[in-house]
């Protein structure tokens, strides 16, 4: 299971994003580049702990396991959205 906190996966993840440009085209859905990266960039404040949200008791239970496997297949859905 791939994890943003896996060197490889990480890497992946780096250089597909640098294939983005202005013009970069969505498959699916409305969102711009620009709107798939700042949405991108707060749901990884949110699991870093940077920006603060109420957590469901589960949440608190599991939330930490399952952070980097979120982060990871967060961004791998948007970054497939613009084909990259």
């Amino acid at each position: 299971m791939k994890s943003i906190f896996d060197e490889g996966a990480s890497e992946e993840l780096i250089r597909r994003i640098g294939m983005l440009n202005e013009n970069s085209r969505a498959l699916w859905g409305k969102m711009t580049v620009y709107q798939m990266v700042k949405h991108c960039a707060l749901w990884e404040e949110m699991l870093s702990g940077e920006k603060k949200v109420k957590r469901m008791f589960l949440g608190r239970l599991f939330g930490k396991a399952a952070i980097g496997y979120l982060a990871y297949k967060h961004t791998d859905h948007h970054l497939r959205q613009f084909s990259c």
